[in-house]
């Protein structure tokens, strides 16, 4: 989403900077086939501190705070795992001592890592249970594992500001994987995203999108995809947008914001290829250059620069940014780590964020009824598909009805490549001029049996905007599972004072996941439409490519 605020009264994790007169012990030691990796000390707060792999496996860095694990990142910047430093029958010690110290050889495992660390340099705290081969039960799988009750019981103490499952450096539900980089912070296999219970606290203050057009639709159920077409699609419609207030920094003043892309393609110093997108996030005057040469500060880092547009600036001057990867799957991964950099008063605070999850595919539109019976949509889609700018949908009345199929994301361990996703919310915030016109739920019948007017929903805008519920739990890909509603368009915009007559207008299908700090991820098709009365197709601007519609800047979504 674009330029969304966080909530009053909403802890937002984040790393607290050390005192000055603190003395940090150390920790070391010999990753055995680990050039090229990245090893982070992870504090339960969020304080973090990284070495790279040295060639001959040696690395060496501080312990950041109380709490503290290590863990691992691939070559390729994305997150591999933690470090088991001692086990214990079927459980396996993370925890590092205050006293830290060497640690000797290190071996690379499936998804982790293990030592036999002297005990004077690990914690008997917080033990986790592992599988047979030793491995904790969230390793190589972003902690997307369903984990009994026993293992997630007491981990939630109050701690100053926040549970203390809450913060980004804990492992609630004691999988392996501290929530920084768990897909699933409280094992019960429902990802953070779309789990209200865990979603405000999950990677707050990075969002994925994805907006088509007809054109560029791309979905498993209609016709099939395979890696090219994912690849091209990913690498074509792809953004990221950081929206960090001071809040990140626990109200620290900030001068600047950076981000350590460590060695993710996309970002990292010298050679990283994203630019800088065209959203209301980005400043005015820099789309398409690239982010890396976006650094006024000098110190190598890519910037977050002042957002002198955000709606709420309570909190201080919010920092936001859109860049477009322009990376396919082989760069763009599902916990892609970014160290997020402030400059405070006191020194840069450093705190770690992680990509959860972005969509490989959008909704598709598989038929719809706009008064005179069923049209179906055949895949794959040109410029004079229905529903493109060039061929919009015919409507006879005021109300169309859509069948169409749930988006995809990229599976996870075992999972199949391609995974529909369930439990997301929909809305179709109709795009008239430079708004989104948030209709709610009383707009929407004839809904299909998962499809639910969502829960607790209110006059907020984002429940305005995404009213209905998916109730469906997430599947391999299958054309017969489509989901339906019927979508009053025309009370919707006399509703917001627009006369619907004569007009041809943009419907965004869009799919979001759960409302947190910040923003919410989502992927959208935009569905050209002719209400009764309009005039011949004209074209709206260019239909596809990167210069997808964009909507005005967005700036309580998440209903505070």
């Amino acid at each position: 989403m674009k330029l969304l605020r966080s909530p009053a009264g909403v802890a937002v994790t984040a790393a607290v900077l050390l005192p000055a007169s603190a003395a940090a012990a150390t920790v070391s030691g010999t990753l055995a086939g680990g050039r090229g990796y990245t090893v982070i000390a992870l504090s339960s707060s969020g304080r973090s501190s990284k070495s790279a792999v040295a060639a001959d496996g040696r690395f060496s860095l501080r312990i950041p705070g109380r709490a503290s694990t290590l863990q691992l990142v691939k070559p390729s910047g994305a997150y591999f795992g933690p470090i088991v430093l001692r086990t214990t029958g079927r459980k396996a010690l993370l925890g590092l001592s205050s006293q830290g110290g060497a640690l000797g050889r290190i071996s690379l495992k499936r998804g982790f890592a293990a030592a036999t660390a002297p005990r004077k340099a690990v914690s008997s705290r917080a033990a986790v249970r592992t599988t047979k081969k030793g491995a904790p039960l969230g390793a190589g799988n972003l902690g997307f594992v369903r984990m009994p009750g026993t293992a997630r019981r007491g981990l939630r103490a109050p701690a100053a500001g926040a549970g203390a499952g809450d913060l980004p450096g804990a492992d609630p539900d004691r999988d392996g994987v501290p929530s920084t980089f768990d897909a699933d912070d409280n094992g019960n296999r429902t990802l953070d995203g779309v789990d209200p219970a865990t979603a405000r606290t999950s990677t707050a203050g990075l969002f994925s999108d994805v907006q088509v057009m007809m054109a560029r639709s791309v979905n498993a159920n209609a016709g099939g995809i395979g890696r090219a077409q994912v690849d091209a699609f990913v690498k074509n419609n792809t953004s990221l947008n950081f929206y960090l207030d001071p809040s990140y920094a626990r109200g620290a003043a900030i001068s600047s914001v950076d981000v350590d892309c460590g060695t993710l393609a996309y970002c990292r110093p010298g050679d990283g290829y994203a630019t800088l997108g065209d959203g209301g996030n980005s400043p005015t005057g820099v789309q398409d250059q690239r982010w890396t040469s976006l650094d006024e500060n000098h110190d190598g880092f890519p910037d977050v620069p002042v957002n002198r547009n955000a709606g709420d600036r309570s909190h201080g001057e919010v920092h936001s940014i859109e860049i477009e990867p322009n990376a396919t799957t082989a760069d763009l991964h599902a916990g892609d780590l970014f160290q997020l950099r402030f400059t405070t008063p006191s020194g840069v605070l450093t705190v770690p964020t992680a990509l959860s999850l972005f969509f490989v595919s959008s909704p598709a539109l598989t038929s719809y009824d706009g008064g005179a019976g069923t049209v179906n949509i055949t895949y794959p889609a040109t410029n004079s598909t229905p529903g493109s700018d060039g061929n919009p949908l015919r409507m006879t009345g005021d109300t169309i009805t859509m069948t169409f199929w749930r988006p995809q994301r990229a599976g996870i361990g075992s999972e199949p490549d391609f995974v529909d996703m369930g439990h997301l919310r929909y809305g179709i915030p109709v795009t008239f001029g430079n708004r989104e016109l948030g209709c709610g739920a009383s707009r929407f019948t004839g809904l299909s049996p998962t499809l639910v007017a969502a829960p607790g929903a209110s006059a907020d805008v984002y429940d305005q905007l995404f009213p209905l519920q998916d109730s469906a739990d997430d599947r391999a890909p299958d054309a017969a599972n489509t989901m339906k509603l019927t979508f009053d368009i025309g009370g919707c915009m006399r509703a917001n004072g627009i006369d619907p007559a004569g007009q041809q207008i943009r419907l965004p299908l869009e799919a979001v996941d759960e409302s947190r700090p910040g923003g919410t991820d989502r992927t959208a098709q935009t569905i050209a439409v002719c209400l009764p009365g309009c005039a011949p197709p004209a074209q709206q601007g260019p239909p596809q490519g990167r210069s997808h519609p964009r909507a005005a800047p967005r700036t309580s979504e998440t209903g505070d």
